[in-house]
């Protein structure tokens, strides 16, 4: 599969998301609905690290389906850290938080180069929390 997610760590805190070269919506909304079971199974926020660093392209429609994501507003959801995104695709999720500021408000999104960079990002922010 082309898309997989599974819980990152055994605590059951970060959901990571690994995408292949060539992956498809199709192939993307099983995990997602996978993704929804995982945070119905706890009462905490879940973060989640995205793993894009085999990704030749993102499939068209990515924006929307971004906010259509957001607009669900899990309760659960937390940081949605992007790794090994193009550097010209960064800006174009940050474009996604100013058009879309209620959305982002809902899926709070940051960028990363390596997988380790995110974990990083991650625990900064749970310092930050307590």
């Amino acid at each position: 599969m082309s898309v997989t997610v599974r819980w990152y760590g055994d605590d059951k805190r970060i959901i990571y998301y690994e995408f292949s070269e060539r992956w498809t919506w199709e192939e993307f909304e099983p995990a997602y609905d996978e993704t929804l079971r995982m945070m119905d199974s706890v009462d905490y926020k879940i973060d989640f690290i995205l793993d894009l660093t085999h990704v030749e392209r993102i499939p068209a429609g990515a924006i929307q389906r971004l906010k259509r994501a957001a607009d669900y507003n899990h309760p659960n959801m937390g940081l949605a850290v992007y790794v090994g995104l193009h550097p010209m695709i960064v800006p174009l999720g940050r474009i996604f938080l100013k058009l879309y500021p209620k959305s982002a408000q809902y899926y709070p999104v940051d960028f990363a180069r390596t997988i380790a960079e995110a974990q990083t990002i991650l625990a900064e922010r749970e310092l930050k929390s307590k």
